[in-house]
């Protein structure tokens, strides 16, 4: 049958009869006959041709477990109260006035040794009842759009300890 009396769907089949796959034809030029235990396989992927695509570097695994982060010590209850997720642009002045809701307090806003916000408070109260309050009241309430953190502040690292601003502050 002639190819003027085919219909194009017929063209179509025996063109994709014949064509070789684009694998295919990949093997066949590496020497490979299809990876199935023909001659020259080697039981993996076929080999590339020369001047082709370095295979991509795979680290070792090792099967050691990761270290795990010490976890934060549980504080003992305070007067003083750790305040964190805060804006950078809130003020003292407004840290005061929502801890005024529970209490009188002091607030100390926190800054990083290049003197931007860190992010942070210390507040203190006037004893551990009013302090224990806004840790229980305040804890992921919203501040100026964001959920604060509140919790009892740990004592100050020693220096040179893992995590000490003054070790850093000494590099």
């Amino acid at each position: 049958m002639d190819k003027m009396s085919m219909s194009l769907d017929d063209i179509v089949k025996s063109a994709q009869k014949t064509k070789k796959s684009a694998r295919e034809q990949y093997e066949e030029k590496a020497g490979k006959g299809g990876g199935k235990g023909g001659k020259g396989d080697k039981g993996g992927k076929a080999e590339k041709p020369k001047g082709g695509r370095p295979a991509p570097y795979e680290k070792p695994k090792d099967n050691k477990p990761k270290e795990k982060k010490e976890e934060r010590p549980e504080a003992q209850p305070s007067c003083i109260v750790y305040v964190g997720n805060l804006k950078f642009d809130l003020t003292a002045e407004a840290l005061e006035s929502s801890m005024a809701t529970i209490g009188k307090s002091t607030v100390e806003l926190q800054t990083r040794s290049s003197g931007k916000p860190a992010g942070f408070a210390l507040v203190t109260f006037e004893d551990i009842a009013t302090a224990t309050r806004a840790v229980s009241e305040l804890h992921d309430k919203e501040l100026e759009g964001r959920k604060m953190t509140v919790r009892f502040a740990l004592p100050p690292r020693e220096k040179g300890e893992k995590g000490s601003t003054e070790a850093a502050a000494e590099m």
